[in-house]
């Protein structure tokens, strides 16, 4: 979910700078990526990678009709 909300195009710039730098601070060494040009290289490119889901050309209204035909198990 971390992942797809930096790749998410509706999710804004300063939410997924937030999330980025919540993350560096409690899994990473902060100091490692501690300048701003690096977390925005890395913003960057995090964005342009889909995780599990596919933002561009999604149509969330099918799959979220698809999903409801599925039972839970």
């Amino acid at each position: 979910m971390f992942l797809d909300s930096l790749s998410c195009p509706w999710i804004s710039y300063d939410t997924r700078k937030k999330l980025l730098e919540g993350y560096l601070n409690v899994f990473e060494n902060a100091s490692s990526i501690s300048s701003p040009p690096e977390k925005e290289l890395m913003l960057r490119k995090l964005k342009k990678v889909y995780w599990f889901i596919k933002w561009k050309d999604l149509d969330l209204i099918k799959l979220l009709e698809r999903k409801e035909l599925y039972n839970a198990y």
